[in-house]
């Protein structure tokens, strides 16, 4: 194989962007989902022992993120595994939003 196949073909294999800027991506999406995770119990704590009330939207946001990144993995990866946690987030962030709704 000469240098112009091997160029092609790395440009091929590189054509949706460079593997180490797809590996940055998914690791800051992962650092801001423990972000968001640390966020929501530090509020959910607040919420609950210093104002004594329920975090139903707290819940509906924090499934919903789930719910909606479980999707697209279903989408994208198939896989039961990857359908049952879509199915299971969203359900759980409809509940929440019911919830929110109906005793907020």
């Amino acid at each position: 194989m000469d240098k112009d196949e091997i160029l092609k073909k790395s440009r091929q294999e590189n054509r949706n962007g460079d593997e180490r800027v797809k590996l940055e991506s998914d690791k800051a999406s992962t650092f801001g989902m423990v972000g968001m995770a640390l966020a929501f119990f530090a509020l959910f704590l607040i919420r609950f022992f210093r104002d004594g009330e329920a975090a139903y939207d707290l819940f509906a946001v924090f499934f919903s993120f789930f719910a909606f990144s479980g999707i697209y993995r279903a989408v994208k990866l198939k896989g039961w595994q990857n359908i049952l946690n879509a199915v299971l987030y969203s359900v759980a962030a409809v509940l929440w939003f019911m919830l929110y709704i109906w005793k907020g």
